[in-house]
């Protein structure tokens, strides 16, 4: 009885052993297929993915021996299916790493040739600025100044484009990442791009853009041309900053990152305006016509409203020569010469002012014109009328007298 009770127990703890010892297995395995699956999930290279295929195999031929009972523990897969996943899964990967690298590698020749254009554009820049404050303004001096200033401005255009292509190709990037990138290796792949800083790059696109605004003169068409480029270059942000700050920022620099930016081209909208107006104004006091100075196209129609109106109330006081000079210097000299045909247009198309702007003012124009006409009615006109009447009235006299005469030799046979 002894015997038998022995040999039972010695069954029991030998099955127990055999039961545990499987579970060790199935338990093994499992803990060792998860942690090739987390390595798979942060692998940022080609060397890693090729270590973590070694892997692979190295666990396969491990437990192949085991490979029925891993079968059930694996369910509904097996062991063979299992690692056919785990090999996808690698290869997927792999592809990921290989965009992501071709991306850095993209962005990297872009942030190198954006460092040759900053570099230029501050030499140009200083240049420009060096000549504009010579004392001697000669000839090669002036034709050197538009030398500069005309290649500058294709050289910021040409960085600019440069800047809009790096953000328009790491946006495009962002819809290809797929979701096998984790949140914590993709946060540290575009830190490793945002060390391009192409956020700081497109705030120095734009304060340069207007420094050259500041450093020189500019004509109707040139503004004309930085408003379009400024057009194009803040939609291209607004399309892609937002989302290119979520992704490539921390939370808590997301807003600043993008606040600031979205100043700055708000900034760059206004002085544009402000040099308009300013270039405007500018052609009025150069012909010794001063006006209320105008940033609107309200207060502009009000500053010309309130001149041409005091000139017709005070029409001839200060006497009628000075009073017309006025109105040709004014009306013949600027606004139809200037500022009608060469800034109008432009102040309609970005709507500086509106169409009710221009009737207004064409009517206080109108207006002028009708008090100063009769001033300004030609003198040759008026010889000629005056030449008229005196040949009809000699007329009528000679032609009288004959028949008067003949009347009278009537009357006397």
């Amino acid at each position: 009885m002894k015997t038998l009770m022995l040999l039972l127990t010695l069954l029991f703890v030998s099955g127990l052993n055999y039961a545990q010892s499987d579970f060790e297995i199935k338990q093994n395995f499992l803990a060792k297929y998860k942690q090739i699956e987390v390595t798979i999930e942060y692998a940022d290279d080609e060397a890693k993915c090729n270590t973590i295929a070694g892997q692979i195999e190295k666990l396969k031929e491990e437990f192949a021996s085991h490979s029925s009972l891993l079968d059930n523990a694996l369910y509904p897969d097996d062991f063979n299916s299992a690692f056919v996943k785990l090999i996808k899964k690698l290869s997927i990967r792999q592809t990921d790493v290989s965009q992501i690298g071709d991306l850095k590698v993209q962005v990297g020749e872009l942030n190198d040739q954006l460092l040759k254009l900053n570099q230029e554009n501050s030499e140009l820049m200083h240049q420009v600025q060096t000549l504009r404050r010579s004392a001697t303004k000669n000839a090669k001096t002036i034709d050197s100044l538009k030398y500069l200033v005309k290649r500058l401005s294709a050289k910021l255009k040409e960085r600019d484009e440069l800047v809009m292509s790096m953000v328009d190709s790491l946006f495009e990037q962002i819809t290809y990442i797929p979701a096998s990138v984790n949140d914590y290796e993709s946060n540290g792949v575009f830190k490793k791009i945002a060390s391009t800083n192409f956020f700081e790059n497109i705030k120095r696109s734009v304060n340069d853009n207007m420094k050259f605004m500041r450093v020189t003169i500019l004509t109707a068409d040139d503004l004309n041309e930085i408003r379009g480029q400024q057009k194009e270059l803040s939609s291209r942000w607004q399309k892609v900053g937002p989302s290119l700050a979520k992704v490539y920022l921390q939370s808590k620099q997301q807003a600043t990152e993008v606040n600031q930016i979205n100043n700055l081209f708000n900034e760059w909208e206004q002085a544009i305006n402000d040099q308009i107006w300013e270039r405007v104004y500018s052609l009025f006091e150069k012909k010794n016509i001063h006006l209320l100075q105008f940033k609107s196209g309200e207060e502009f129609t009000n500053s010309i409203s309130s001149f041409v109106q005091d000139e017709i109330k005070n029409y001839g006081v200060k006497g009628i020569n000075e009073s017309d000079k006025t109105y040709t210097m004014f009306v013949d000299s600027l606004w139809f010469k200037e500022v009608e045909p060469k800034w109008l247009p432009y102040l309609l198309n970005d709507k500086m002012i509106s169409e009710a702007n221009k009737d207004s003012l064409d009517s206080r124009i109108k207006e002028w014109k009708e008090k100063v006409s009769p001033s300004q009615f030609p003198l040759w006109i008026i010889y000629v009328v005056v030449g008229i009447i005196m040949v009809t009235v000699l007329s009528i006299v000679i032609f009288r007298k004959p028949v008067k005469a003949e009347n009278d030799t009537q009357e006397a046979g």
